[in-house]
């Protein structure tokens, strides 16, 4: 089982790399501009080091914690203790996606945005950098969710509130006193119905001008089935595939498709 777990995404791989397409095939100006201003910048800043040295300093922690993961699982281990080096290594956004977080939320500018999955921050902190606004990340382990809090103060964040616990039963207070979300990252649990309870329950604190990512959308069977109900969702007009993670936006001027682009 964990085996064809494992196998999955080099299968779904095979897949993309036959049906993505890159500018020269977009013919929309919205969906042209996103590619060019969201998905080809490939150029990392000098910004970014100070995040990226943190990163190699977690790679190598070799710090043990007791991780309550509430979660579909590791493909990597199934053991309740890891080191935050392990963690590091196989939980984080990596670096070019974190870059493509960073262009989303500059291209983006958003008021309030909400990440499901925090992990060690990092993510979080691509995110912050680029916006001015309010960042809201939540973390279903108390010994991942204090690292992050290490993260975010080594990196002096500002205008990030990270909310312990179980993602679905934090969700609901939280879109009870919150405007409407501007971005949102869904990086947690990674099945099916977890996936698309997320997404029913956030429904409504989204609005036309929304963008939603879904991480990891071929990383099982499960996931993937999630990711082709939600570019069918009635709310749902462009839908994005860049392999690592889809992207939905609501605008009702944008013409209801799904691409496949090189990211």
């Amino acid at each position: 089982m964990l085996l064809s777990r494992r196998l999955y995404p080099a299968k779904a791989y095979f897949s993309y790399w036959l049906n993505a397409v890159d500018e020269q095939s977009l013919h929309g100006p919205f969906l042209f501009k996103f590619y060019n201003e969201v998905l080809k910048p490939k150029s990392p800043s000098a910004a970014f080091e100070p995040i990226e040295k943190l990163r190699k300093a977690l790679l190598k922690d070799k710090r043990l914690i007791d991780l309550q993961d509430p979660g579909a699982g590791s493909l990597v281990s199934l053991s309740q203790q890891r080191t935050v080096a392990s963690i590091a290594k196989h939980s984080l956004s990596s670096q070019a996606f974190c870059f493509f977080l960073y262009r989303l939320t500059r291209f983006q500018q958003p008021e309030h945005s909400l990440e499901i999955g925090t992990s060690l921050g990092i993510s979080a902190a691509y995110i912050n950098k680029a916006s001015s606004g309010q960042l809201t990340t939540i973390e279903g382990s108390p010994a991942i969710a204090a690292m992050a809090r290490e993260t975010f103060d080594r990196l002096a964040c500002q205008n990030i509130k990270l909310i312990e616990g179980r993602a679905q039963e934090a969700l609901i207070p939280f879109i009870q006193t919150t405007p409407k979300l501007d971005l949102v990252f869904i990086d947690a649990h990674h099945s099916e119905e977890a996936t698309l309870s997320f997404f029913e329950t956030l429904r409504g604190s989204l609005h036309q001008q929304s963008i939603v990512v879904v991480g990891d959308i071929h990383w099982s069977a499960g996931m993937d089935r999630a990711w082709q109900q939600l570019t069918q969702h009635e709310t749902v007009t462009l839908s994005v595939d860049i392999f690592h993670a889809g992207i939905l936006f609501f605008n009702p001027d944008l013409r209801k498709e799904t691409e496949v682009l090189w990211c």
